[in-house]
């Protein structure tokens, strides 16, 4: 065998590894999967805000989830603030990932003033800034089911049906307290109790959205920790269907 046969081969050889390994790491994503895998390895933190518009800060994508609510008299809908959501028959859910690391509990917020407690879709592996979890399981239409979600909304999912993960800001402690939302760039909200008899502090704006769950063997269900699954489900409420409440806070 010649010098440059040796050579060509081991060239083949080194490209045909590269190939591999990339493969097996997941290396060679197309440029839509880039953009998936930076914001899974994003900050531990992350949450999930409300955006009035279609348009993220810092020009960040957009997450979407799709939901395929009951079919028959259909009574999904929104009333009042609720940003980028739609939901008329079925429902569009819309956020902007951002750092949850600059949210905290309201300086307002204390047991006794449960209305200054506020949620956020979770985004990252833990909620940030003493605040905590809880989700919401939505039983979708079963006919020909429709649902999808875009980008990654992790550790939320869309299957059939919807399961949606949030975390809880309650009362504020010592050296965990805000007396503003942070300016993101773009008007924005979070989820947040109209039912209670003093309003949201900060609210410029409020509202809700209602779906209409499937009817048939309904299996919603609310998940949290029994010390705030009460002040959780002032926030997103129901039973075999849910009322999710919305304000504007920038």
């Amino acid at each position: 065998m010649t010098p440059r046969s040796i050579t060509v081969r081991i060239s083949l050889f080194f490209i045909l590894f590269l190939v591999n390994g990339c493969m097996e790491t997941g290396d060679y994503l197309d440029e839509g999967s880039f953009e998936e895998n930076e914001q899974e390895i994003g900050n531990t933190w992350d949450i999930g805000i409300i955006p009035a518009s279609t348009s993220c800060p810092y020009g960040g994508a957009l997450r979407e989830i799709h939901m395929d609510d009951e079919d028959n008299n259909n009574k999904s809908k929104v009333f009042g603030w609720v940003g980028a959501t739609e939901s008329s028959h079925n429902t569009t859910f819309r956020f902007c990932r951002v750092d949850g690391s600059n949210f905290f509990p309201l300086a307002w917020a204390s047991p006794s003033n449960v209305s200054a407690y506020y949620a956020v879709l979770k985004m990252g592996s833990e909620c940030p800034n003493g605040s905590f979890e809880f989700s919401r399981y939505f039983d979708n239409e079963d006919k020909n089911n429709s649902n999808w979600a875009n980008g990654d909304i992790e550790p939320s999912w869309v299957r059939a049906n919807t399961h949606m993960v949030f975390c809880l800001f309650r009362g504020a402690g010592p050296g965990y307290a805000m007396s503003a939302f942070p300016d993101l760039g773009i008007e924005y909200g979070v989820f947040a109790d109209l039912e209670s008899e003093s309003t949201f502090p900060l609210a410029i704006d409020v509202g809700y959205v209602y779906t209409d769950d499937e009817d048939r063997n309904n299996a919603n269900y609310h998940r949290a920790n029994i010390d705030w699954s009460r002040d959780a489900q002032r926030i997103i409420s129901g039973a075999s269907n849910t009322q999710l409440d919305m304000v504007r806070v920038h």
